[in-house]
């Protein structure tokens, strides 16, 4: 940013003009990088605008990534085998399922995206009790978000106090 307030930005901004030669300058980075194929990538840009008749800089960012739908549900479908498997093993048909959901980037932006995703995979899986997703306090303390699947059908819900520190 001081590069820019100086006008010697680096060779990392793209540096364009808008109307009556207003500066614009923008930016991409990655978020995340993907460890192999099945992961997802998140590419921000920041666009810095201005100054503007001396009233500083304008600052935006954009978001080009966003969870791997079909990674996540991908992973979930396998939980379920897992959990049905282990209800047959156990000799307990209606035992609870939960499957719990943790993120190394956090979710941030894609918070109702998830949300939707996961009332829509509950809807489908009849068997599965919950989902919980891991997420963190601002005292970085573990909380568990907690979805009950309200179409339940031949298994036991998941019990109220099954995780500490849930949302």
């Amino acid at each position: 940013m001081q590069d820019i307030n100086s006008v010697k930005p680096s060779r990392a901004w793209y540096v364009d003009s808008l109307v009556e030669k207003v500066p614009s300058y923008s930016c991409f980075y990655t978020s995340n990088h993907p460890k192999n194929d099945n992961d997802s990538r998140s590419v921000y840009q920041l666009s810095v605008i201005g100054p503007i008749d001396n009233k500083g800089l304008g600052i935006e960012t954009h978001s080009y990534g966003t969870l791997n739908l079909a990674r996540l549900t991908s992973s979930i479908e396998k939980g379920i085998f897992q959990l049905n498997a282990s209800a047959e093993r156990e000799l307990d048909e209606k035992m609870p399922r939960v499957i719990v959901l943790a993120f190394t980037s956090g979710i941030g932006f894609d918070w109702p995206l998830l949300e939707s995703h996961l009332d829509q995979t509950l809807k489908i899986n009849r068997t599965l009790s919950a989902i919980a997703v891991l997420r963190w306090s601002t005292k970085s303390e573990p909380l568990f978000e907690i979805f009950h699947n309200s179409s339940l059908e031949d298994v036991r819900t998941l019990p109220g106090d099954a995780f500490v520190n849930q949302v």
